[in-house]
């Protein structure tokens, strides 16, 4: 994936990670923004035609993590669900499962410091936007490196 793409997947996820801290809500034009940069590295990376049983498989975290949400009544956010979609439709499953092991390793050690210093209580929900961006940071520097 060029490097160009995941600048602005980065930049996008930035901006939607200051809204998840402050209003716990990721907002729709971002979400929006996500799908169409997503349809935009689709429609100018399918030179042989689009790989739909590729694109399906894709948005499985993304399902995974929405019925997640429907079984925990909300604890996991169903916005969380439908962004982490948009983003496999454009970096494909491989990619998509490594920002979001990522995300979830950073929140679960940040929970866990946190939780161990205090600052919150095991009843306290994260945003999870701002680890997904951090996934999203460090798969860059793995890719960009190999």
């Amino acid at each position: 994936m060029q490097r160009m793409w995941l600048l602005t997947y980065g930049i996008i996820l930035t901006a939607l990670s200051v809204c998840d801290v402050r209003t716990r809500k990721i907002p729709g034009i971002g979400i929006a923004a996500v799908y169409a940069i997503s349809g935009a590295f689709i429609a100018t990376n399918s030179q042989g035609g689009i790989d739909w049983w590729g694109l399906a498989l894709s948005v499985m975290p993304g399902m995974l993590m929405m019925a997640l949400s429907l079984v925990t009544e909300g604890k996991i956010g169903m916005g969380d669900g439908i962004l982490t979609c948009g983003l496999g439709l454009g970096l494909g499953l491989e990619m998509t499962s490594y920002v979001i092991m990522g995300a979830l390793v950073a929140a679960s050690v940040t929970g866990m410091l946190m939780l161990a210093l205090r600052k919150v209580s095991r009843s306290t929900k994260l945003p999870f936007v701002p680890f997904v961006t951090f996934g999203l940071g460090v798969m860059a520097l793995v890719v960009g490196k190999g």
